[in-house]
Parts: structure tokens; C-alpha cells; sequence
């Protein structure tokens, strides 16, 4: 958030947000102290002084639902969609809620062409907008639909 204004002059203060998160909730506590001890070595590497500011994580680690990914999968392989998005980690709020609810995160392709594009950049906004991405929006909606009914 603030590495100083040319590359060659030494600023006197950097700082810098990161976000921690993990696969598995047990295991944040574990990563916390580990982050704020390569802070440390930092700060001791270049003789500078440095300090971790720790505030709570609003993002916990999704909880699985077997069940509901399977249902899920059953749809896709009946209309041919590539269901390998499924497993994919990612991160989202929509983690919290997988606490209390069965959830599934999946995705489609925005692309006729099958091509993948990165989320949250100007390329996706764009295929995003497209026709074919609306129609496959909408398969999107009925597999749910389907699942729901199940």
C-alpha cells in the first residue's frame, strides 16, 4: 500500500495488507504466527523495524459439501460442461456461509471458445457480456433448479 515513491531511494516507510487465508479454519492460527514471524526476519534482514498488525479474518475456509457436489457434477456431465471448476479454490464470503448451509462454488465458461479467463479482470468483464456467456448464465440457473428439485 505504500513502497515509497522511485525505486532507487530507500523510503522511510513501507507498509503493506495481506490477506491469510487456508484451506483447513484449524490451521489459520498456525499460518498467523509463521506470516508475523517472516515479518520479523524481514525487519531484522534489513535492519529496519517492523511491525504486524493482526486483525481478524472475516473469511473462513469453506466447508465441503460431497452431497451437493456430486448432485451438481451429475448435472454438468448431462450437458457436456467441463465439471473441473468444482474443485477449484477460491476466495469468497460465500466460505462463511458454507458453515451452516451445503454449498457448492462452481463456474462456467464465458467463452465459445472454451478459453479461461482470469476472474475480476477487464477480459472476463468483457466475455462476460457476451450472448454466449448470457446462455450459459442461464444453464448455470436451470442446473440449479435441477438440483433444488432433487
Amino acid at each position: 500500500t505504500n513502497g515509497g515513491q522511485m525505486a532507487n531511494i530507500i523510503p522511510e516507510l513501507t507498509e503493506a495488507h495481506f490477506y491469510l487465508r487456508t484451506t483447513e479454519n484449524e490451521k489459520l492460527a498456525v499460518l498467523e504466527k509463521q506470516f508475523a514471524q517472516m515479518v520479523e526476519a524481514a525487519g531484522l534482514a534489513t535492519n529496519c523495524r517492523s511491525v504486524c498488525k493482526n486483525r481478524p479474518n472475516t473469511y473462513l475456509a469453506s466447508k465441503k459439501s460431497d452431497k451437493l457436489e456430486n448432485l451438481i457434477k451429475n448435472e454438468f456431465k448431462k450437458i457436456n460442461w467441463d465439471y473441473s471448476y468444482i474443485n477449484e479454490k477460491i476466495s469468497s464470503d460465500y466460505a462463511n456461509l458454507s458453515q451452516d448451509f451445503p454449498l457448492c462454488n462452481f463456474f462456467f465458461g464465458v467463452c465459445e471458445n472454451g478459453e479461461r479467463i482470469a476472474l475480476h479482470t477487464k477480459e472476463f468483464k468483457a466475455a462476460a457480456k457476451s450472448d454466449y456467456a448470457f446462455k450459459q448464465a442461464i444453464m448455470a440457473g436451470q442446473i440449479i433448479a435441477n438440483v433444488i428439485e432433487e
